[in-house]
């Protein structure tokens, strides 16, 4: 009898550390976001944007074009260097036209995007579906300016609830796709970009000519 009053309570054991184990590993895989896993997923709150943003629907074209007209009527008033500003509605809509075109496969859709401009980073927040995934994510980038491009480096990335080391969003972005979203190139015939200035809202591009 005691034989089997110990079997019990090691069988016992056993079923509860797996049942805590197994527990952890569904609230775990809840709170990344891919997935809806019952019960544990009503614990999951995702990704909180700055700020919701109604963004202006254009093409990465017609992003280009705007960004051509704006210098070349500041640059028929004045002598360089010349700052052209932007706000976050057209970037959000930029890149909104942008990720449709670059996903890697067909099958996924994205459900949101937007980029809130703020004084200290750029922050990217987005939601894609692929039949039960439906991953969301938050990034924060700094801009700065490499031989006359934008460059943007991570320096904080959210996976659900979870943060995550920032340079880990790079190849985690390549599942989804099929480019780098990491450089944007901006030509202004003579003149190149030299200064990139964020603000609450907007951004701000200097450009000057390549040469003295």
């Amino acid at each position: 009898m005691r034989f089997t009053k110990n079997k019990l309570i090691v069988y016992g054991t056993v079923t509860l550390i797996v049942a805590l184990f197994l527990s952890a590993v569904l609230f775990g895989v809840a709170k990344t976001g891919l997935i809806d896993v019952p019960l544990f997923s009503r614990w999951y709150q995702g990704p909180q944007a700055t700020h919701p943003i109604a963004s202006i629907p254009m093409s990465s074209d017609q992003f280009l074009q705007m960004l051509q007209q704006r210098f070349q009527g500041i640059a028929a008033q004045g002598q360089p260097p010349f700052v052209v500003t932007v706000d976050e509605k057209e970037v959000s809509g930029a890149l909104q036209s942008s990720v449709r075109n670059a996903l890697r496969n067909g099958d996924w859709s994205r459900t949101d995007i937007q980029v809130a401009l703020r004084e200290t980073d750029m922050e990217v927040t987005g939601h894609f579906a692929r039949g039960f995934l439906h991953p969301q994510f938050l990034i924060r980038l700094t801009p700065r300016i490499v031989n006359g491009g934008l460059v943007f480096d991570p320096t904080f990335a959210q996976l659900g609830d979870f943060p995550l080391p920032a340079t880990w969003m790079t190849p985690l972005l390549s599942l989804l796709f099929s480019r780098d979203f990491g450089t944007w190139t901006v030509s202004f015939g003579t003149m190149r970009l030299q200064r990139v200035q964020l603000f609450d809202g907007m951004m701000q591009l200097t450009i000057a000519p390549t040469t003295p």
